[in-house]
């Protein structure tokens, strides 16, 4: 993601917001918390959590 793309959609880092998006693509991909969790690497907690607005993912690089 680059600088612009934030700064033009800053919506996206509500956390809520971001919970309903990663919420609606998993569902229009057909898969299950468990199935997104395995696929990612994150646990289906912290996913639940994420779509649920309570919390929001960190990137270590």
């Amino acid at each position: 993601m680059t600088i612009a793309t934030v700064t033009a959609a800053p919506d996206v880092l509500e956390p809520a917001v971001l919970g309903a998006r990663v919420k609606a693509l998993r569902e229009a991909s057909d898969l299950s918390l468990r199935d997104l969790a395995g696929r990612s690497g994150v646990s289906a907690p912290m996913l639940s959590q994420v779509e649920r607005g309570e919390t929001s993912p960190t990137l270590t690089v």
